[in-house]
């Protein structure tokens, strides 16, 4: 598949879509680990009022394991997120994208426009500033997650999707981010490209197979190729 370009129009409604979407494995990770540690608490707290029905502290280990365990279950089924504390981010991802922006405006006014250039080792985006970053496809996992407004591949953060990793003080709050950009193919491209979306999604397993942490063609001639052709660009595109 060549010759292939697409628009994207992303609104702070759309990127909360991708945001949810990029953090998806990583907050039902923690939601997890969330209903775990609920459902201990509820266990004990529940033996502890049994044992001692007047005793507060016994109340308090069972209430709190309650709200843990129905958050757990929520994250899980259904991760959410406020976005309130996190307007560095926001602004930050479009500013990259080209979006005029001072951090000082209401997110919901938030939006920008680009187009994407499917090419052969990964994607070039064409930013309104005239600059085209490029992305390879080592860089996407290869999952396609649903959206709205389209599909999103997710961008490969590594570790940082790992809660256990998170969990030794790189990251002690487990807060989620965006260590990493995703993909959008919009629900239009994939009408105008029949095929599209499948299309990506084995590019993607391809590259990861080469090139990812247990790739085979690593410092061979085709990664050369993605370095040069990485190069080539008239910018960068990192977060």
């Amino acid at each position: 598949m060549s010759d292939v370009s697409y628009h994207v129009d992303l609104d702070f409604d759309r990127f909360k879509n991708i945001y949810l979407a990029q953090n998806a494995r990583y907050m039902r990770k923690t939601g997890i680990g969330a209903a775990v540690v609920g459902a201990l608490m509820t266990a004990g707290g529940v033996a502890m009022t049994i044992s001692s029905a007047s005793d507060k502290e016994s109340w308090y280990v069972l209430v709190t394991g309650v709200a843990l365990l129905a958050f757990g279950i929520a994250m899980t089924v259904h991760p959410f997120t406020s976005f309130g504390s996190r307007k560095g981010e926001v602004y930050q991802f479009f500013a990259l994208f080209g979006a005029p922006v001072t951090g000082r405006e209401p997110l919901a006014s938030l939006r920008v426009g680009f187009d994407v250039s499917v090419q052969d080792y990964g994607v070039e985006f064409r930013l309104a500033d005239g600059t085209t970053p490029r992305m390879p496809w080592v860089a996407l996992l290869a999952k396609p997650i649903a959206v709205g407004f389209g599909t999103v591949f997710a961008g490969d953060d590594g570790k940082n999707s790992s809660l256990l990793y998170n969990m030794l003080g790189v990251n002690a709050y487990l807060r989620e981010g965006l260590e990493a950009l995703p993909l959008i193919v919009t629900a239009q491209a994939e009408q105008s490209y029949p095929g599209l979306t499948a299309e990506v999604s084995r590019r993607i397993a391809d590259a990861q197979t080469k090139f990812g942490a247990n790739g085979n063609a690593k410092g061979g001639p085709e990664a050369q190729a993605i370095i040069a052709w990485m190069d080539a660009t008239n910018s960068k595109l990192t977060n």
